[in-house]
């Protein structure tokens, strides 16, 4: 049994589970008590399969309850996340601080402050239920499939009109935030990452910054990567990402938001009306961080929108983003720089960095092999001869090779390959 796997085993045979875990998330969703229900059923069961989420396990839980007055049957859905990988620099890092903290504190009050200034609900997350710590780290929150809500298949990725409904909620969240950095500053320590940076030189980072370097000795192997490669080789890896983990700078214009920090198509879901999409709602804040809204930008078009379009619409993406961020900075009363649609692509190649690293992550999304990868090896001090092995697994992927090699030619194209801001090796 994999120390991954005994863990898991641990949790479902502690106290972590009991009945009163889940009375206490009953009343807090219905807001009633305890003496008023009692629960029937509970059932536990994976709500991703290999490969779909790599910092936390995630289970979907069906709690059926009676209600003693009426008799009347009541399920409750939710989402328990649960951060059981022996990573220690995920709790160092301070993952499940930055993502309670979202869950109770930001998501209500961003989204009142749109509803004060423009008349407009809207919705940025689904609600946190419970949070706690001993003897596991678990959050619970809503199951947003059991309203409707889909995840959309991260292999085949989202279609433009998809992206934009993103972008949409994206430019909202980053406008207020920027008003409240504006007037508040960071809000808590825990989402500034100058107050929790990650140690690059700790075997989680240096796990990082080997994802680079392994990717550029796979591509070497392909003729049609050799001008590609000549551009990522003059980039040092263990900067590359120290820059990308601890990323905190505002946009040269002086603009800050409150960055999502992991926005990819499985952080997000869609509720559709027959074959329309009408909402989307993102979730898994662990990241979050504050620094320039390009952050956001390049990790969600490079990782998210339908390959043949994050490049070929990667411009219209980029417009839409900065016609909505203005509107909305103009609704709520921002009073400083609003950043012009040039400013924002000055901003795009002065982090470029953020766009270099992009192939070598890939591997999260594109990844389709039925065997599982060992992230917790990958990240820790695993022997040169294991690693190997992983990233063998890795790149005989055609799905994955094919993303990369679709993306190389445009970072290529627009600049983005060319070693300005990082030490040279």
């Amino acid at each position: 049994m994999s120390s991954n796997e005994d863990q898991i085993e641990k949790f479902f045979n502690s106290d972590s589970l009991n009945e009163e875990f889940f009375i206490e998330i009953v009343e807090k969703k219905l807001g009633i008590s305890k003496e008023s229900f009692k629960i029937k059923l509970i059932l536990v069961s994976a709500a991703t399969g290999n490969n779909e989420n790599y910092a936390s396990l995630v289970y979907r839980a069906k709690i059926k309850i009676q209600l003693n007055e009426s008799q009347e049957i009541k399920n409750v859905d939710v989402i328990i996340k649960a951060s059981l990988l022996n990573i220690p620099e995920l709790k160092e890092y301070g993952v499940f601080l930055r993502e309670r903290f979202v869950y109770e504190e930001i998501l209500s009050s961003f989204e009142k402050i749109w509803f004060e200034k423009s008349g407009e609900k809207i919705h940025f997350g689904p609600q946190g239920l419970k949070f706690t710590t001993d003897p596991y780290e678990i959050i619970v929150l809503d199951d947003l499939k059991a309203s409707g809500y889909v995840m959309i298949d991260r292999k085949v990725g989202l279609t433009v009109e998809q992206g934009k409904m993103i972008l949409y909620k994206l430019a909202i969240f980053h406008a207020i935030s920027a008003l409240r950095y504006q007037k508040e500053g960071v809000l808590n320590n825990c989402v500034d990452r100058s107050k929790a940076p990650m140690d690059i030189d700790s075997d989680f980072g240096k796990g990082y910054a080997r994802m680079f370097t392994k990717m550029v000795e796979f591509l070497e192997r392909f003729d049609d990567c050799k001008i590609y490669i000549e551009k990522l080789n003059k980039f040092n890896a263990r900067t590359l990402f120290d820059k990308y983990l601890n990323h905190d700078s505002p946009m040269k214009c002086g603009l800050k938001v409150l960055n999502h920090g992991d926005l990819w198509t499985n952080n997000a879901m869609y509720k559709f009306d027959e074959n329309e999409a009408v909402d989307a709602l993102l979730f898994d804040y662990q990241l979050a961080i504050w620094g320039s809204p390009v952050f956001d930008l390049f990790c969600f078009i490079f990782t998210s929108i339908e390959e043949e379009f994050r490049t070929s619409k990667f411009d219209e993406l980029i417009e839409f983003y900065h016609q909505e961020l203005s509107r909305a900075l103009e609704i709520i009363g921002y009073e400083q720089h609003i950043p012009t649609l040039a400013e924002i692509h000055e901003e795009l190649m002065e982090k470029n960095n953020l766009a270099v690293i992009a192939p070598s992550y890939l591997f999260f999304v594109k990844y389709s092999n039925n065997d599982a990868i060992d992230i917790e090896a990958m990240l820790s001090d695993t022997s040169e001869e294991d690693l190997n092995e992983i990233y063998k697994q890795i790149y005989e992927c055609p799905v994955l090779v094919k993303s990369i090699k679709q993306l190389l030619p445009f970072l290529y194209e627009r600049g983005f390959l060319d070693c300005k801001l990082v030490d040279a090796k």
